[in-house]
Parts: C-alpha cells; structure tokens; sequence
C-alpha cells in the first residue's frame, strides 16, 4: 500500500498530487504499542500473561478461577481474563489492567489446580504460579499497567465514528506529554511506583522480595551503572522502565507526527486559535499546499481568514472539525469552507470499515451459503445503521408495490 515507487500511494499520488497517504491511527497505536513492547522483560510478560489467559478457557479451569475470585475478590464485577487480541487494540490494554485486578484470585486459582491429579494440568499450574510470582514479571506487569493507562483513552477514541485527524493528533500528543513527563523524571518517578508495587504485595500477602537479584541480574547491573551504590530498583529502572518508555516514545512519534507540519496549519482556522506573527505563515504554508484547490491571491484568503477568526470566536471552542464545517458559510468564507473541507476528508481510521466487514461472519455463516448479493448488501445495511429507525409499514407498503405471489394490499 505505502509503496514509494510501486505501491497504491506512489500510482494515487501520480494522477493527485495533494492526496496525503495518512496510515490508519488505530491501527499505528497498535504497531507502537507492539513495538514498544519488544522490551525483552516486557515481551517474556505479555506471553506469560497470554499463557495464563489460555489456561483458564476451560470449562472446569474458568469455574475454579470465578469460585476463586467470589471468594478473594468480592467486590469486583470482573469473572475472567480477557485474551490480548491482536485486532481488537483496545483489548490488550484492558487485559493487562483486568489481570493486574485479578491477580489474586489468579494466584490462589493456580494453586489449588497445581493440586489436581491430572498431571499435565498440575505441572503447568505451578509452572505459571511460579512465574507470576516472580519479582521481575510483578514490576514488569505494574509498569506495562500504568503506561497502557495512559494509552486506552487514546485508543478509544481513536475507534469513535466521527472523530477528525487533528483531534486524533491532539489527543495522542497529549499521551505524548505524560509520558516524556515521566522520562523526565523517571528517578523519582519509578521510585515511587516501586514503593506502590512492594505496598501492593504487602496488602495481598504476597511473599516476594523485590531486593533480592539473581546472578544474572547483578551481571547486567553492573554493566548499566558504575557506582558502587548499586539496588534492585536501580536494575528494574534501567532494564525494563526506561526502554519501554523509550521505546513508546519513540513509536508515537515516529507513526503519529509524520503529517504534523500540515495539521498544525490547519489549526489557524479553527476556534480556539490566537491570532499571531505566526498566523501568516500558517495560511501560507496552506495556500503553497492547496493554491490549485483555492485558486486566489494570498492577501484575499489572509482578509478572509482574518474576518473567519472573528467570527470563531462565537463558535464553541470543544467543537469538531466537522461541527465547525457545518457551520462556515460557503458565500462568506469560500476558502475557509475549502481548506476545512480538506481536513474533514483527511483518513483518520479505518475502524468503522472494519467493523462492517465484521458484519460479513454474523450474516453470510454456512447456512446461508445461497444468499444472492442484493440481499446480503441490505442485510448488512440494516446491520451497520442500526441506529436509523424503519417504519414497518412502509416496508410493507413498498414490498406491495412489487409482484409477489403474496397479496400485502389491505381489500
């Protein structure tokens, strides 16, 4: 698709050259999310917490872990793991968050399976009690929470019908901003998610001393810091923390802000924008981009952008791109009305298709193998706009119009 020389990109831009190859943002968050977690310490994690997710999809398993969690975890409205699906993005974030809940429960379940006389179910029950209860995979799994935390907005409303690529941007900035906050002051920052963490253990009465390293570890640590004032934290900190945050860092950046110079421009005709030195250079940037679509003198769409300003000030500033369109009057502001148009045709998602392709398995199953593709497209539809209301009797009374060998005219 993304092509430079041969892809559906290179042969669009051929024939338009304004068209802007954008890459799904749902789908971007998910490739960084992946990437960043290809933290060594943070891959091992999610496999574990996949493993265990598999384990309880049994009936007789998935029975012990919600009697478990009755009975540790009365409180909670969750009764099982959910699976870190590789389409559905913002699962995976709800799985870390719902296992970091069940934790508990999970670790009481194991035990008493590892205590069943079907040996290959015992075995790999304490085999994935043992992991759990490993300080790295604790930490690990603590640090993955709070950072997906910050992440799951942003992937909600990344999945939302009528969101537009500039507040797509904005909201992923902002995760942007957390997060080099806490690299800005990752000491004292981890520091005290350590302390959570050993609290956290400390509440659940689980035994598991965090100072403690293993051979390895000291080996690794000695090779991160010089000092002779070496800890444990020290090691978690720069092996698994730090990385991840650079990593995710890094992904958002590089899939979030390629079409930031462009978008930013945008911003001068929308509410909420102080009128600048800057606005000049914003409107030119757009004018240089899009003088084929505006076809006019820079000093006419700079009066007309001025004048478009002021009358931003009456427009909600919380407002959508979309909103805003709607409400730009194409004989006052022909060039405002242009350049906002371009922006709300700018791709954000491909969500919303992918979600009427998800249509296709709940209509076209084994049993309709016949169905003719007039009435599977309307049958997919009603599925997908099942937000719009029909009137039953003008189906009928449309359906009566036609030849039918039953008679639907009332005599």
């Amino acid at each position: 698709m993304s092509g430079t020389f041969n892809g559906v990109k290179a042969h669009i831009l051929e024939k338009y050259p304004l068209a802007f190859y954008i890459h799904c943002t749902s789908h971007s968050l998910n490739l960084a999310v992946s990437n960043a977690c290809s933290v060594k310490s943070v891959r091992n994690t999610m496999g574990s917490i996949q493993e265990i997710c598999v384990f309880f999809r049994t009936p007789k398993r998935q029975h012990v872990l919600e009697k478990t969690i009755d009975k540790v975890l009365p409180s909670t409205n969750k009764k099982r793991l959910k699976m870190m699906c590789p389409t559905r993005w913002v699962e995976r974030h709800d799985a870390i968050l719902v296992f970091i809940e069940l934790y508990k429960a999970i670790l009481v379940a194991l035990d008493e399976i590892s205590e069943w006389e079907d040996i290959h179910t015992s075995s790999k029950a304490k085999r994935l009690m043992i992991i759990i209860e490993q300080p790295e995979f604790i930490i690990t799994t603590h640090i993955i929470g709070k950072v997906f935390s910050v992440s799951m907005p942003l992937s909600r409303q990344l999945q939302t019908e009528n969101i537009d690529l500039l507040t797509a941007l904005k909201v992923a900035g902002d995760v942007q901003k957390i997060l080099q906050r806490f690299r800005g002051n990752v000491v004292n920052d981890f520091h005290i998610e350590f302390l959570k963490i050993e609290q956290w253990c400390q509440d659940l009465n689980i035994d598991t001393d965090f100072k403690k390293l293993t051979r390895t570890q000291k080996k690794l640590l000695d090779e991160l810091v010089t000092s002779t004032n070496k800890t444990a934290e020290d090691f978690y900190r720069l092996k698994i923390y730090v990385p991840f945050l650079d990593n995710f860092l890094s992904q958002l950046h590089d899939r979030f802000i390629k079409h930031h110079k462009l978008l930013q421009s945008f911003s001068c005709i929308l509410p909420g924008y102080k009128t600048h030195s800057g606005t000049d250079q914003d409107i030119k940037y757009l004018i240089d981009t899009y003088q084929e679509d505006l076809n006019n003198s820079s000093l006419v769409i700079t009066g007309e952008l001025y004048l478009w300003q002021e009358k931003c000030n009456e427009i909600h500033v919380s407002k959508s791109a979309l909103d805003v369109f709607s409400e730009c009057d194409h004989m006052i502001f022909p060039h405002i009305h242009k350049l906002l148009k371009n922006l709300i045709t700018l791709p954000v998602t491909t969500a919303t298709g992918e979600r009427s392709f998800s249509t296709l398995k709940r209509l076209k199953t084994y049993i309709r193998n016949s169905i003719g593709q007039p009435r599977l497209n309307d049958l997919a539809l009603m599925n997908i706009h099942r937000d719009i209301k029909i009137n039953t009797d003008e189906v009928i009374d449309e359906m009566s119009t036609k030849s039918r060998r039953l008679n639907f005219r009332l005599e």
